[in-house]
């Protein structure tokens, strides 16, 4: 039976809120796209941690010229982490999306306080 690790220690560890499983390599890729006033941005980051384990990491965003800013502090975005290479480890869940970022930070601090340290 392999050993199950959570998704959200690799994501905090991809944030530099935790040191061990240790990011060995990132790389990233970003691409802007322009559809008439809607700019989308889309940054997609591969990491590689220090036990074998890959993950991937997309963020979308869009706006318009013509958005106003309105004090929003979590603006809509699509973000999903997904294991592209779980290096014999059954890691839980094996992807999940936020739309927005206060969505994913609300779930990384729910399972670290659930985590042992």
């Amino acid at each position: 039976m392999s050993e199950s690790h959570p998704l959200s220690a690799y994501v905090r560890a991809s944030m530099r809120l935790q040191d061990s499983p240790a990011v060995c390599q990132r790389q990233q890729q970003e691409q802007r796209q322009q559809d008439g006033d809607y700019t989308i941005l889309t940054q997609t980051t591969e990491y590689t941690f220090d036990n074998g384990v890959r993950m991937i990491a997309e963020v979308e965003q869009e706006w318009s010229v013509h958005d106003a800013v309105q004090g929003d502090v979590c603006p809509p975005c699509d973000i999903t982490y997904r294991v592209l290479d779980a290096a014999g480890f059954d890691i839980q869940p094996p992807s999940k999306s936020f739309k927005n970022s206060c969505q994913l930070h609300f779930w990384m601090q729910a399972h670290h306080l659930t985590q042992p340290e």
